[in-house]
């Protein structure tokens, strides 16, 4: 299945919630909001998505993610999801972050 396109992502953790966009396309992730830039692989079998991506700070400021924002200049973010039609739901954890993890729902643009 492929998922290539733009995607809005919603990302929420303990009542907060923030939002980027992200372009997919054969395997490679790149996108941010104003603060972050997120650059990184993904995957798809069957349903299921994978992904794995860094997120850079790009500026000073309020991440448009706040549940993302981890207090470092860059950080290694994983994705576990599953894909149905034009809405991928799942989970995003960090390696920096043990136990922490956060909801994502993105939506296709285009």
């Amino acid at each position: 299945m492929s998922i290539n396109g733009t995607w809005s992502a919603d990302i929420s953790a303990a009542g907060i919630h923030g939002g980027m966009v992200v372009t997919l396309k054969d395997g490679d992730l790149e996108g941010g909001d104003a603060t972050h830039h997120v650059h990184g692989h993904y995957s798809v079998t069957g349903d299921a998505v994978s992904a794995e991506f860094t997120s850079s700070r790009h500026r000073d400021g309020a991440a448009g993610v706040p549940a993302l924002d981890l207090g470092l200049d860059a950080a290694q973010v994983n994705v576990s999801a599953t894909v149905s039609g034009d809405t991928i739901n799942g989970t995003v954890s960090s390696p920096v972050a043990p136990g922490l993890t956060a909801d994502l729902v993105m939506k296709r643009i285009r």
